[in-house]
């Protein structure tokens, strides 16, 4: 049956007390990786230095699953806190599973570049790093991998479930104030003008609303930038199909503000690039990637309790579903996410002449995210369309 994933955080209901809530986090996310370890072949688990895959890493050794966990790891991030490589092996020797690193450097990169841009079906800033991991899965014999995505949107887990709401308060603030819209605009136009990143343009238009807020979050570009790397109609006709302000952002009616942003964050990025990404990139390897943590009967199972995942309640639960819980160590570790160093390569690229660099404005900050997306769109759109 048609089940809507919005409807999870706009559901009241009354959150039991801890030491339940945790059974049930417990329960239910056991249940999930007990079905996604079904298998008549090996399987694997996508292992890094985060609390989402290894809970499902401890649950599965906890049921008796032979899974391996596979990491990878770039020489750019080494002895810096963004290497998972050395966290991931903590984690596999805590739960006594066998481990492998798989090194990936900028010249591989390079070379696999082509191969990674042909099996994407749409341009995008994400999964480099799941084709390098199946790649790693791949050639370590695995034809299924369980994956830790959707963790930070179940259990409230990324920073922006509390910052988002926070900020959308003091935009609504400042903008309800005599001159207060006026005083932003003028802030931000110095801002722009003194080399802040391109989106500081967009905050008078989207500050007052926890959509806005989000869409300057998580968008890469404002609506009036499209137009200067793309075709205007088809950027015009895009935008007029999205709809709204912020275009393709509905009204979260959520019961909570970090249970807005989480909604929005599983109907759209989860759901439009986290996981279709990792579909091309797995898909690429012959590699089925399972999802324990984007589960309907997961979801279902915990849908009346997410008000108790608040600040950083619901990824400690997460942590400690296995019977033997993640070190505290690792659950108190800054979240890194999955990282892959592009902005070290496209550095490189830029002080070796290479054209990804033409796009970066002499004055003004131009992130990774945006200069990688910018290089990508022209694979997939000839010059003149």
């Amino acid at each position: 049956c048609w089940s809507d994933i919005r409807d999870r955080w706009r559901r009241e209901g009354k959150t039991p007390p801890p030491q339940e809530l945790q059974e049930r986090v417990r329960g239910a996310v056991k249940d999930s990786v007990r079905a996604h370890l079904v298998s008549d072949v090996p399987v694997s688990v996508f292992l890094s230095g985060g609390i989402d895959s290894g809970a499902i890493a401890g649950l599965a050794s906890e049921l008796g699953a032979k899974v391996e966990g596979v990491t990878i790891g770039f020489d750019e991030f080494s002895s810096l806190h963004e290497d998972e490589a050395p966290v991931a092996a903590a984690i596999a020797k805590h739960y006594g599973l066998p481990h492998t690193v798989r090194r990936i450097s900028h010249e591989e990169f390079k070379e696999d570049l082509p191969r990674i841009l042909d099996a994407m079906d749409m341009p995008s800033i994400d999964g480099v790093n799941t084709w390098f991991a199946s790649k790693a899965a791949r050639e370590r014999g695995y034809k299924v991998v369980l994956s830790g995505v959707g963790g930070d949107e179940a259990f409230y887990g990324y920073s922006l479930a509390r910052q988002v709401p926070r900020a959308a308060m003091l935009g609504s603030v400042a903008a309800a104030i005599p001159s207060g819209h006026f005083l932003v605009e003028k802030a931000c136009a110095y801002l722009a003008h003194d080399g802040a990143h391109p989106k500081v343009k967009g905050i008078p238009e989207f500050m007052n609303s926890m959509e806005g807020t989000y869409f300057l979050k998580r968008s890469l570009f404002l609506p009036r930038e499209l137009p200067d790397f793309m075709d205007p109609e088809q950027a015009a006709e895009g935008l007029e199909r999205l709809g709204g302000s912020p275009p393709g952002v509905a009204k979260a009616n959520a019961v909570n503000g970090p249970g807005g942003v989480c909604l929005l964050d599983s109907s759209l990025y989860l759901r439009n690039q986290l996981l279709r990404d990792s579909d091309w990139a797995s898909m690429d390897h012959s590699l089925e990637l399972r999802t324990p943590l984007v589960d309907a009967a997961l979801l279902d199972a915990l849908q009346l309790c997410h008000p108790g995942f608040t600040g950083g309640n619901g990824k400690r639960m997460l942590a400690c579903s296995p019977q033997k819980p993640l070190p505290a160590e690792i659950i108190n570790r800054r979240k890194t996410g999955f990282c892959v160093p592009m902005a070290q390569w496209l550095a490189d690229a830029m002080a070796s002449g290479n054209s990804n660099g033409q796009h970066c404005p002499s004055k003004q900050a131009n992130p990774w995210t945006r200069r990688w997306a910018q290089s990508v769109i022209k694979e997939f759109v000839p010059e003149g369309q």
